[in-house]
């Protein structure tokens, strides 16, 4: 909220959200359900709104990746995708395409490796030029 406040009101087009990984691969008494995951997404968004003083546009990803052997979490996906239909964000990239090769500790990583870095910025700057007429500012 403070980078939000030093930008002011209309002081940046849209809020990029990458973030669900660990979310998707807990142990069972710290797991998040996907309905829990869309109630909390769905509060960060309206009062992130609320305390900035305008209504500004939320892209979110579809980034559950963990491993090459548990390389996405569909309760998490549904729950990020469901965020796009119709409110309160628009379509991110669907970030767990970016598997082994692209992530760190020889491709077992939850992290990008530069050439996860790299991709990954791609694919945010296609869905970013795709809404750039219509994102709230």
């Amino acid at each position: 909220m403070q980078r939000l406040h030093q930008l002011g009101v209309h002081g940046f087009r849209a809020l990029l959200w990458h973030q669900g990984e660990s979310d998707s691969h807990q142990p069972a008494e710290h797991n998040i359900d996907a309905a829990t995951y869309r109630d909390m997404m769905g509060t960060i968004i309206r009062a992130s709104r609320k305390q900035a003083g305008w209504d500004f546009s939320w892209l979110v990803a579809q980034a559950t990746y963990h491993t090459p052997d548990d390389p996405s979490c569909a309760p998490i996906r549904d729950a990020q995708r469901s965020l796009w239909q119709p409110d309160p964000a628009l379509e991110g990239p669907d970030t767990d395409t970016l598997t082994a090769p692209y992530r760190q500790n020889g491709g077992k990583g939850t992290h990008f490796n530069d050439a996860g870095l790299k991709a990954h910025g791609l694919l945010w700057a296609d869905k970013v030029s795709q809404y750039l007429d219509t994102i709230r500012h």
